[in-house]
């Protein structure tokens, strides 16, 4: 019996190669600045975009399809910036609608940075569960891979994401 017990330990502790990664971990690499290429998925509709942070600047900008190529939001403190064209109109975070997928990538973000998530194993791999989001990521690099946003049907696939 006591084999049995100590087997099924070494089975469930030592089994996986690669273990859940420590919060404080997630907290350190999602609280430094960054630079990603992310594509938004909301029912039908995909959209290629950069997103950035550097210090309390968080930089979205559309890159396709065309009709919005070049469309910046910009979020700093409770400032937002929105630009297009030459144009540009700045007026508080508070105006956007919670679903602005700047909006929520910020919130997750901070988040994360703050360790307001609980660390979870899916079918999926490693993610990180939030206030209305689910971020998959590389247990290893820590590097994002996918994130969910349930709550408003927005799926965030990560191409690239560069941290420090």
């Amino acid at each position: 019996m006591k084999r049995a017990v100590i087997l099924l330990l070494v089975l469930f502790l030592g089994g996986c190669s690669v273990g859940m990664p420590a919060v404080k971990d997630v907290q350190t690499y999602y609280g430094q600045p960054f630079s990603a290429e992310i594509t938004f998925v909301l029912g039908e509709s995909t959209a290629a975009c950069a997103f950035s942070r550097d210090g309390e600047t968080y930089l979205l900008t559309a890159e396709s399809p065309e009709s919005v190529a070049g469309l910046e939001t910009e979020l700093c403190g409770e400032t937002a910036a929105l630009r297009y064209a030459g144009m540009e109109r700045t007026f508080p975070v508070s105006a956007l609608p919670e679903a602005n997928p700047a909006v929520l990538m910020r919130g997750m973000i901070l988040a994360l940075a703050a360790g307001n998530f609980t660390l979870t194993g899916t079918e999926e791999g490693t993610a990180a569960e939030g206030e209305g989001f689910l971020l998959y990521f590389n247990a290893e690099s820590l590097a994002p891979e996918k994130a969910v946003f349930s709550d408003v049907g927005l799926t965030v696939r990560f191409c690239s994401f560069a941290a420090g």
